[in-house]
């Protein structure tokens, strides 16, 4: 099955247009899972029932009125299939939809435990701002057992992804990415173009072809062939990276879809440089950070480390901020903070002179 995350009405449209659709390309279920925070000190989880809240306000009356929406594309035969992998069926698949509102304010925790249950394969959340305080959505990010997708929505009104960029350097999630969105090219004729920067060359025409084929071989890791139309492969050459793709994603695209490189996080992901650069030419643009799912050796780790956490004390909010308060404090620029600076260079000069581990190990217990 396929879970997505809503919370705000700005994150109605672009999370449920892409999980519907995908879940109706790989033929899944639809788990929403609408996050209604409230104050009380244990998550609660109720089933709604959508057709109540058909032409209402809020969260669950947008999800409703975005999925019957896309329920009537698909049974109108709105979208245009491609030939070249499949035919229309006479049946369309129609996802089971089944809406679960959160109420708490303590959501991680609640939501792994319904992507067990549920066997979700993947997982669609949203992120609209940038800030320090950490989000519930970039743990489940992290946290997240299936393969997850985070996006940063544009200004623009999301009905059916026809052009998909996908900037790949080899590594697995964008590989994984190109995968899924494969899916969406078999259903709905969706043009999917893995890109490629290389530095400009005084043999462009060949260096694309080289660029092309590499895009090829990278591909077929995960059975995936370039048939020149709808999964057709980007080469553009220029000297930043950056500008390559953000030039590139002003050709009408509706998502550009960033792989997660080993080590990186989140946040530079959706609100870096290069997401800047995207919706900086382009306003109605989403930009979406994909991982691939975790093997059982990295869920097996995620929860150890877990479970580390559970029974090393941790500092609480109050503490850190006292222990900031308190650092702050005795490195002011005063009578004591200078006397005692004074007094651990002139030991840490003794000891130098007179050869003495001791005395200079002294010193630095004095600073």
């Amino acid at each position: 099955s396929v879970a997505v995350v809503v919370e705000s009405p700005e994150e109605v449209k672009p999370l449920i247009a892409w999980a519907y659709q995908m879940a109706y390309a790989e033929s899944h279920d639809m788990y929403i899972f609408v996050i209604r925070k409230v104050r009380q000190d244990e998550t609660k989880v109720e089933q709604l029932d959508l057709a109540e809240y058909e032409g209402k306000d809020g969260v669950p009356g947008q999800v409703y009125a975005r999925i019957v929406r896309e329920q009537r594309r698909i049974q109108t035969h709105v979208a245009i299939p491609n030939e070249n992998f499949t035919e229309t069926p006479e049946t369309p698949f129609i996802p089971k939809i089944t809406c679960l509102q959160l109420n708490g304010e303590r959501f991680t925790k609640v939501t792994m435990k319904l992507l067990s249950e549920k066997k979700c394969k993947q997982l669609f959340l949203s992120r609209r701002a940038a800030g320090s305080k950490e989000h519930y959505t970039d743990k489940l990010f992290e946290l997240a057992p299936c393969s997850t997708t985070i996006i940063r929505p544009g200004k623009a009104d999301v009905g059916r992804i026809e052009k998909i960029l996908v900037p790949c350097s080899g590594g697995p999630h964008a590989l994984d990415a190109l995968k899924h969105c494969n899916s969406l090219v078999k259903s709905q004729g969706t043009h999917v173009h893995p890109l490629m920067v290389k530095p400009p060359n005084n043999q462009p025409e060949i260096m694309e072809e080289v660029g092309v084929h590499q895009l090829s071989k990278m591909l077929k890791k995960v059975d995936l062939e370039l048939d020149g139309h709808y999964l057709k492969g980007r080469v553009v050459h220029n000297k930043d990276v950056l500008e390559g793709i953000a030039e590139t994603a002003e050709e009408g695209y509706d998502f550009v879809v960033l792989g997660v490189s080993t080590g990186g996080s989140i946040q530079k992901t959706l609100f870096g440089d290069m997401a800047d650069k995207l919706i900086e030419k382009n306003k109605d643009i989403s930009v979406a950070a994909h991982r691939v799912a975790k093997n059982k050796a990295e869920r097996f780790k995620d929860k150890f480390e877990y479970y580390c956490n559970l029974a090393v004390p941790q500092l609480t909010r109050e503490g850190r901020i006292e222990l900031h308060e308190a650092l702050l404090m005795n490195s002011t620029w005063n009578f004591d903070f200078v006397s005692l600076m004074l007094l651990s260079t002139s030991i840490a000069a003794l000891g130098l002179i007179s050869n003495s581990v001791a005395v200079v190990i002294g010193a630095m217990l004095v600073a």
